[in-house]
């Protein structure tokens, strides 16, 4: 993480906690060499946000006791066998479940969809969410103790 080493005419000197780095950028006044570090360490912190929604979004998720995957292939095949029923191409498939083989039809299959649905979506307004919190942080402090991960996953729990 880049971090505000000092600030003395009109720059602010630059460091990071794990690579060698050390930079001097122009400043008007504290606040803005304040900013400058907050501007260089937004990146990271999107990539980590982005990187654990990832990580929420396709764990899968447990309805009534059963795991339904919600990898990135799975919510297609499931989109797609849902489209399939709902517009009547077929009225029932085959489908492998934790149980075995079963056929099922669009009562079955559109509660498992929407489900899938309702849980990308939370993940991707979370993280959206926490994204404007981020980009709002003008305090270097401030960007080095926020955790996006936290944040997400406390705002998760929440909605």
């Amino acid at each position: 993480m880049y971090q505000y080493e000092e600030f003395s005419n009109g720059h602010v000197l630059v460091t990071h906690t794990s690579k060698k780095y050390r930079a001097r950028f122009r400043a008007t006044d504290a606040a803005a060499a304040s900013q400058v570090v907050c501007d260089l360490n937004l990146p990271g912190m999107l990539e980590r946000l982005a990187a654990h929604r990832y990580e929420i979004e396709t764990q899968g998720i447990n309805i009534g006791g059963m795991m339904i995957l919600t990898d990135r292939e799975s919510q297609a095949q499931l989109n797609a066998t849902h489209t399939t029923l709902n517009a009547g191409f077929i009225s029932s498939t085959r489908w492998k479940g934790p149980e075995g083989w079963q056929t099922v039809d669009i009562t079955a299959i559109e509660p498992l969809a929407q489900a899938v649905a309702q849980h990308v979506d939370k993940c991707f307004q979370t993280e959206e969410s926490v994204e404007i919190q981020l980009r709002a942080i003008t305090d270097h402090t401030e960007m080095a103790s926020f955790q996006p991960e936290e944040e997400f996953d406390a705002e998760f729990a929440a909605v």
